[in-house]
């Protein structure tokens, strides 16, 4: 299962997503590609590059990294704000070492098998955004994950295309698309003993910044 994983570069998100809108709703997509231009096409030196190459791109164009006297605090202060903006809403929030994740059920962002998201849940998308603009030394994982039914493939490419439909909005709506990078996991990793429900669902993976 787990060999089926695999990376979508930054070229990749660029590429097939500027072929097609990313928003539903009321029966019509709305072709969102206003951002190309504004980042996402100088970026094709970045394919495949992982965490730490991010980190240290980002650093070599002036954005500090988080000391590790400031980590907590820093990361304090986001996971505070995402609360705020995710009050009432159905994503949740956890913290890992030094990490937040922000996990969203896929059925709050997509319709059944599909990668378009839905307008209701642009606010919550665009609250996360905000904090994610404002605090800029951090980069930022959008996975995708799926349930183990139907055909494995068709899971992994669909759990591919919604975490590249998310990545797309957060950086249309401001988010340093050079901090970006997404990951389709289809069924590998489920979520745990509460079945199908909780393993749908779009993971956004917040890490700071940090000197290698």
């Amino acid at each position: 299962m787990r060999g089926l994983e695999r990376p979508v570069s930054v070229l990749f998100v660029f590429a097939s997503l500027a072929l097609a809108g990313c928003v539903s709703g009321g029966g019509a997509g709305v072709d969102d590609r206003s951002f190309i231009g504004k980042g996402w096409d100088s970026l094709t030196g970045l394919v495949g590059r992982d965490r730490e190459q991010r980190d240290s791109q980002l650093i070599d164009a002036g954005v500090d990294a988080v000391g590790k006297a400031e980590t907590d605090p820093y990361m304090d202060r986001q996971d505070q704000e995402l609360r705020k903006q995710l009050d009432g809403k159905p994503a949740t929030i956890s913290r890992a070492g030094d990490q937040l994740v922000v996990t969203m059920p896929t059925a709050e962002l997509f319709d059944t098998n599909k990668s378009t998201l839905k307008r209701s849940s642009l606010n919550e998308l665009n609250g996360i955004a905000a904090v994610l603009k404002k605090n800029e030394r951090t980069t930022i994982d959008v996975y995708g994950h799926t349930d183990s039914g139907g055909d494995e493939k068709k899971n992994l490419d669909l759990t591919q295309q919604r975490a590249l439909a998310v990545a797309r909005h957060l950086a249309s709506q401001g988010v340093d698309a050079r901090r970006l990078s997404v990951t389709g996991f289809g069924s590998s990793r489920p979520a745990g003993a509460d079945g199908n429900v909780a393993d749908r669902r779009i993971e956004i993976q917040i890490s700071p910044i940090k000197k290698r």
